[in-house]
């Protein structure tokens, strides 16, 4: 984000649901959710599920933050599989517009940009992590997504699958683009770099 020429705050998923987040004063908001997904710790039934993507404090403050004008960035290997719930994959359709096309979408970690109307124009393929390695960890199973919508287009794909990577909406009202894998599981800064400039590129255009 700094070298493309933004300041940012970071902040945790609790500090976010509990304090009101502008968008008068943030542009964007970029969601991080790594291999985050729905979790039973200890026996089940004696605990209740941690680790939701999307749990209903955090689909509300997102809701708000975008229809009074935020942008929306959203990564993560399960931003789709893990909205079981209605709630969940109401808020997916509706707010972020996209829904699961299926998990286990790539195998190789290979993403390539594809055709669009938004001017996303990747220079080359995206590699990500999929095996254990010394700098981060690895994703085993990424989402793909399906577009819902008008405005909503596929930007990038799976080399082995073909199935879409990412996707991005171009509303009226707010813009929101989501990635079935992590972003900072691509293999090196420069990729990282070029999606950033990407996405800010795109939600600063009018």
């Amino acid at each position: 984000l700094m070298e493309a020429g933004y300041s940012f705050v970071s902040q945790s998923r609790e500090a976010f649901c509990e304090n009101e987040v502008s968008a008068s004063k943030y542009e964007m908001l970029d969601l991080i959710c790594g291999k985050q997904k729905t979790t039973i710790v200890g026996r089940q039934g004696s605990n209740p599920a941690k680790y939701t993507v999307f749990t209903p404090e955090i689909q509300d403050k997102m809701t708000k933050y975008a229809t009074s004008g935020g942008n929306l960035l959203i990564s993560g290997a399960y931003v789709a599989s893990d909205n079981n719930g209605k709630s969940a994959a109401r808020f997916a359709e509706g707010i972020l517009k996209y829904k699961m096309l299926t998990g286990s979408a790539s195998a190789t970690g290979v993403a390539k940009g594809v055709q669009n109307p938004l001017g996303f124009k990747f220079s080359g393929k995206l590699n990500f992590k999929t095996m254990p390695n010394e700098t981060s960890y690895a994703v085993e199973s990424p989402d793909a997504l399906t577009p819902v919508g008008k405005n909503t287009y596929v930007i990038l794909r799976y080399d082995d699958s073909n199935t879409a990577a990412g996707i991005a909406y171009n509303g009226a009202d707010y813009k929101a683009v989501t990635l079935g894998f992590p972003i900072e599981v691509l293999e090196d800064e420069g990729q990282i770099r070029e999606v950033m400039k990407q996405v800010t590129g795109f939600f600063g255009k009018k």
